[in-house]
């Protein structure tokens, strides 16, 4: 697909440049404006350094769950301190309010939206994005049935408000055109850890495969299991017996004793019978 644009001969290249629906593969540093998604390693792999502002980012999942929200978890931290409402669109979960806070995300400038229809869904993402209200819109789309018009839709939405947009699609919808401006595919391995691959970005390449630890807490995490746990084991443990003689001891001592205060109460007891009888 080719754009067509009618240029006044005043307009110089750089400011042709700086145009978001333009593209260079060789160009080393972008105009566009971006913030970092708080990972080194993907801000590398990225050609503008990070997720981009006003515009549409793809995340195509195996299943809900592979570390989508980790992933953004930082941009959404950031854009949460500086003002600006954040929505959640149709999303799979209820997401708690105690894990929220603890990412730091207000509930006062977050919110959930439940839509019926495709249609419904499109609408109301397209007013969050073009709102200016909103620094973040996170859509939830289902597995089939969503047309490039829709997109189309969202992507205008995310240029006109100058936010940032994410779609979040199964994997089988990597097979299809998509005219937002980044496509990610996440996965995971054996190690629960998230495998990033980029199958498409502005103004650079494509094919780009890197993994990152999303679990932070898995630093404590080890491989063994519970039973080659190392444990505390004395250097000396005596034995059983040894421990519980003494009290045996006693024990029988006290058995005996009772026995003879028995046999002693009984013989007075018989005695002071017999003379009643006699």
């Amino acid at each position: 697909m080719f754009s067509v644009f009618l240029v006044s001969r005043k307009v110089s290249i750089q400011q042709l440049l700086q145009q978001p629906v333009l593209r260079q593969g060789s160009r080393t540093c972008s105009q566009r404006p971006t913030m970092t998604t708080g990972f080194p390693k993907l801000d590398a792999a990225l050609h503008d350094g990070g997720w981009p502002q006003g515009g549409i980012s793809e995340l195509l999942l195996t299943r809900a769950g592979v570390g989508e929200l980790r992933l953004l978890r930082p941009l959404l931290t950031r854009l949460m301190s500086l003002g600006g409402y954040q929505v959640w669109l149709n999303p799979p979960f209820t997401p708690t309010a105690e894990t929220l806070g603890h990412w730091g995300l207000s509930l006062d400038k977050l919110l959930l939206i439940r839509c019926d229809t495709q249609d419904s869904l499109i609408w109301a993402a397209y007013q969050a994005l073009v709102s200016k209200a909103c620094s973040a819109a996170l859509v939830w789309l289902p597995k089939h049935g969503v047309s490039k018009s829709h997109l189309r839709k969202l992507v205008l939405g995310a240029r006109h408000g100058q936010c940032w947009g994410f779609v979040l699609r199964h994997a089988t919808a990597a097979r299809e055109p998509s005219p937002c401006q980044l496509r990610l595919s996440l996965t995971t391995n054996q190690q629960g850890d998230c495998k990033v691959s980029v199958l498409k970005q502005p103004g650079g390449w494509s094919g780009q495969e890197l993994t990152l630890s999303l679990h932070t807490s898995r630093s404590f995490w080890t491989p063994l299991s519970a039973a080659e746990w190392p444990v505390f084991k004395p250097r000396f443990e005596p034995k059983s017996d040894s421990i519980l003689q003494p009290l045996n001891d006693h024990l029988v001592k006290l058995d005996g004793w009772l026995q003879r205060q028995e046999d002693s109460t009984a013989k007075v007891f018989e005695s002071a019978l017999s003379s009643h009888l006699h």
